[in-house]
C-alpha cells in the first residue's frame, strides 16, 4: 500500500468519525431541547422563557434510592418539584 492510499484511507475514516461526532452533538441538542420542553410544560411556562434563563435539574432520590421526581432550580433561586407519574 503506498503512502497516498494510506493517507486517503485515514482521511476517509477521520471524516466518518467527525460526521459521527457531529451527529452525537445534534442528538445531544435534541435531547436537551426535549428536556427543556418537558420541564417548561411541567412548570406551566413557555419553553422560550425557560431557555432564556439559567436552570438546573436534579433527581429527587428517596432513602430507598428510588427517584420520586426532579427538583428544578431557576436562575432567580426559585425551586420547583416535578413529580413522576404513577406507573
Amino acid at each position: 500500500m503506498d503512502e497516498h492510499t494510506t493517507s486517503s484511507r485515514l482521511n476517509s475514516r477521520l471524516s466518518g468519525f467527525l460526521e459521527g461526532a457531529m451527529s452525537n452533538q445534534q442528538l445531544e441538542e435534541q435531547r436537551a431541547r426535549r428536556q427543556a420542553e418537558a420541564v417548561a410544560i411541567a412548570l406551566g411556562m413557555a419553553v422560550e422563557d425557560l431557555e432564556a434563563q439559567e436552570w438546573s435539574m436534579e433527581a429527587d432520590v428517596g432513602n430507598d434510592d428510588m427517584i420520586y421526581g426532579y427538583i428544578v432550580t431557576l436562575e432567580d433561586g426559585r425551586k420547583a418539584h416535578i413529580t413522576l407519574p404513577d406507573e
